[in-house]
């Protein structure tokens, strides 16, 4: 938590010199979760192309929640998004 701060620089500093990501991002985000929401917009001031998906019956800890649900959405994103 210390490096939030130094994190922040750098993000910015980032985005300033280089812009968004290009490449196609994932968001998965728990239906009991804060961050689904808020993902879109947050995911998109760093990233051009982005999916935002919601993970019934999980919170924050998607992959210890809902494994099963969580690796068909990745593999489905890796799919959709294969030489893109």
């Amino acid at each position: 938590y210390r490096a939030f701060g130094k994190d922040e620089d750098d993000n910015r500093r980032m985005l300033s010199e280089k812009g968004r990501l290009k490449m196609p991002v994932l968001g998965l985000g728990g239906t009991a979760s804060f961050f689904l929401p808020l993902a879109e917009e947050m995911l998109l001031e760093v990233a051009e192309n982005v999916s935002v998906r919601a993970i019934e019956d999980s919170g924050h800890w998607i992959a210890e929640e809902q494994p099963d649900t969580f690796l068909r959405e990745l593999r489905r994103f890796i799919q959709e998004t294969d030489g893109k």
